[in-house]
């Protein structure tokens, strides 16, 4: 047991953090992707025209470790790649990097796979390129102040051509698709876009108006797929009605799900309210909140015998239909605080910006409310960690016989003195660092992007030694 001793106190005392990406010999987006969408989330270096320039791009990852990008003009490589995988927690990763909160990019997970790829020459990727994963066909990535959303066509490298595959439908909080905001809503624009959907034109007759609105229908073997409406002036899209099962919201929502299987983190994230009119009469309308553009539309299972209680009844209730309102303010505006990673010298970003974007940023001070709010959940994360393995080192609390007999080695008090201590050196370390920084204004900002830095590798490391300890 001396040998269990000394490994699990490398994993508690070890200053190297497990956050450290390591080198994977497998690339886990292989296959063919396309651009859907993006959302700037910061003052961009690219043009309004660059944006929309690539959405509908086709890119893939080859078990070759090559990265190819498609274009009308020339084919783009990246011959060789590095590729470096680790787990984060997503409300960190992008508040602290891009001070935007996961759910306006339709995230609602708890902890993202981040794939940073090196690649041997420069590309199109350049040298270094970061992608998040979100489940297994969806990916984001910032290139210059922009997060481009990412919507898998293929687990294979392999395709017939550089058009428009459609095989995933990606619902985003800016976009459906290849569609956003910004679409125009004509039959050409439409089709361009969804090329694998027939369209038909459809008149709605508006009671209250007394008028016509002409809207479209999109089918796929004769099925309802979509519906899409203009807005007053009937130039761009309004909203679109989604009935394909193969289409994929936030939270992994399809069609045909069931209510807690979309929304599996809580009541206090869900906003939910009867529907109403002939149509919705019976369903419930949820959404996630602060995620206001995608309305999730739920049937209730049939209960003849009135045995199910109006709760159960929903959690039993079935995806039937998803509402994406279009929003503009979630393309082009940027996040609160439009600051990208990469910015403020923090040693992990991509990119770099000019002096007169970052003058037209908001004060430091703002800036460390974000960071201060990421340091919280870190923090909160630590000490959850740091209880449950307190209470694993206890040896009264030892489940496993041959580690209680060895207890006397790692005697829980021991572990509290330990932790005692580097709390205070922490606190120490990030108040002389930011001091050190020699800037007065940063350093709120730097007080707090240390103590988020360093307790986010101290609760990986804890919870490293926590795993292991709950394998023997």
């Amino acid at each position: 047991m001396k040998t269990n001793f000394i490994i699990i106190s490398i994993l508690l005392f070890s200053s190297i953090s497990s956050a450290i990406a390591n080198p994977t010999n497998t690339l886990p987006f292989e296959g063919t992707w396309q651009i859907s969408g993006y959302q700037v989330v910061a003052y961009p270096a690219m043009s309004k025209a660059d944006m929309k320039n690539w959405v509908g791009k086709i890119v893939q990852f080859t078990a070759q470790k090559k990265a190819i990008l498609y274009d009308k003009k020339k084919t783009q490589e990246c011959p060789e790649l590095d590729a470096q995988v680790t787990v984060e927690n997503a409300e960190s990763y992008f508040l602290i990097g891009f001070s935007i909160k996961p759910h306006r990019l339709g995230i609602v997970e708890e902890e993202i796979q981040l794939v940073t790829l090196t690649c041997q020459v420069d590309s199109w990727l350049d040298k270094t390129r970061q992608f998040v994963m979100i489940g297994n066909e969806q990916m984001l990535s910032y290139w210059e102040g922009v997060i481009f959303f990412f919507a898998r066509q293929s687990n294979t490298s392999t395709i017939q051509s550089t058009q428009s595959l459609s095989k995933i439908l990606l619902i985003t909080p800016q976009s459906v698709g290849l569609l956003n905001p910004d679409s125009d809503f004509n039959e050409k624009t439409l089709t361009q876009a969804l090329p694998d959907y027939r369209l038909e034109k459809e008149i709605q007759i508006t009671n209250a108006a007394k008028s016509e609105i002409q809207y479209f229908k999109f089918y796929k073997k004769n099925k309802l797929m979509l519906q899409v409406y203009p807005n007053k002036g009937k130039r761009k899209i309004a909203r679109i009605h989604i009935f394909d099962k193969g289409a994929l919201a936030p939270g992994q929502a399809r069609l045909g799900a069931i209510y807690t299987d979309v929304f599996k983190n809580g009541e206090e994230l869900v906003d939910c309210r009867a529907g109403v009119g002939e149509e919705r009469t019976g369903k419930t309308l949820c959404s996630f909140k602060n995620m206001s553009s995608i309305q999730y539309v739920f049937e209730p299972k049939m209960d003849k015998a009135g045995l199910i209680s109006p709760i159960e009844a929903l959690n039993q209730a079935i995806l039937v239909e998803l509402v994406w309102m279009a929003d503009r303010n979630l393309i082009t505006e940027p996040s609160e605080m439009g600051r990208g990673k990469g910015d403020v010298g923090t040693g992990i970003g991509i990119f770099s910006h000019s002096t007169e974007d970052t003058n037209k940023r908001e004060t430091s001070m703002t800036v460390a409310i974000n960071v201060e709010s990421t340091y919280q959940i870190e923090e909160k994360r630590l000490d959850d960690i740091y209880k449950r393995l307190n209470l694993a080192l206890n040896p009264k609390n030892m489940q496993k016989k041959e580690i209680a007999e060895n207890a006397e080695n790692i005697e829980s008090p021991d572990f509290v003195k330990v932790q005692t201590a580097w709390k205070k050196y922490r606190d120490d370390n990030c108040s002389w660092q930011s001091i050190m920084e020699g800037n007065e204004k940063e350093q709120p900002y730097q007080t707090f992007a240390c103590l988020e830095r360093m307790t986010r590798e101290r609760a990986d490391i804890l919870e490293k030694a926590l795993k292991r300890l709950e394998k023997k």
